[in-house]
């Protein structure tokens, strides 16, 4: 894939904090232990790769009439995301990575959902340092309105949003959203601040702040609290 200078500094990051290792090689031919099969690119049983998942909370119950199963997604650096993907009829999702000059993109490249559409952005990723809370805060208020900052702070969310137990949100601090109206959804602290009227979230893992948004579907093609980062060393184990 080319990369332009300006998408460089991000590309560069990943391979500095992930690996500058090659791919993991082939799926196996050994059968897997279990009696599963194993996943295409990385060659882990799909048995294993699901309990490698970082299952924040309980675990979601799948759309209506699919099932969940263990797909992966390249990364640059040889890294690898597994994750929990919707397999309804000959369809199953998958997630892409792209990036961007200042960010990643985790867009889905096939929906199993919507009958195999594409292009929706699940995530987008920032190469960030330092407790998760300050990463996220510094992140989000240069998206946000001046007039905000002083009001907007990160909080881990609550287990019952569904969202695991590593989720944070960018709201505003108690006095001043004791002041918001309750009639009607409210959306502050800017792009990627809280937004009553979507699921949206922020993540930190594999040194990188990830800002989900989930939209406003009842049901996704992913559970975004599984998704778990692999470098290539870790697949080498």
């Amino acid at each position: 894939m080319f990369l332009s200078p300006h998408i460089l500094s991000l590309a560069s990051a990943f391979a500095l904090f992930l690996s500058v290792s090659s791919a993991a090689s082939a799926a196996s031919s050994k059968p897997c232990s279990d009696g599963s099969a194993r996943l295409p690119a990385t060659g882990i049983c799909s048995g294993e790769a699901m309990q490698r998942l970082a299952f924040g909370g309980a675990k979601k119950a799948p759309p209506p009439g699919c099932e969940w199963g263990v797909n992966e997604t390249p990364m640059p650096g040889g890294a690898y995301l597994l994750y929990l993907a919707a397999k309804c009829g000959g369809q199953v999702s998958k997630l892409k990575f792209s990036g961007g000059a200042q960010s990643g993109r985790l867009s889905l490249a096939t929906s199993a959902l919507g009958q195999g559409k594409t292009g929706a952005t699940v995530a987008t990723a920032f190469a960030a340092k330092g407790s998760p809370e300050k990463a996220i805060f510094k992140l989000a208020a240069a998206a946000m309105p001046a007039s905000e900052k002083a009001k907007c702070e990160v909080r881990e969310v609550a287990l019952d949003g569904g969202y695991g137990s590593d989720a944070y949100e960018v709201d505003y601090k108690p006095k001043y959203r004791a002041a918001l109206p309750t009639d009607k959804l409210n959306w502050v602290c800017g792009k990627y601040g809280l937004n009553e009227g979507r699921a949206s979230f922020w993540r930190v893992f594999g040194d990188f702040s990830w800002f989900f948004d989930m939209g406003q579907a009842s049901y996704w093609d992913v559970d975004p609290s599984t998704i778990t980062l692999l470098t290539a060393r870790d697949l080498k184990h």
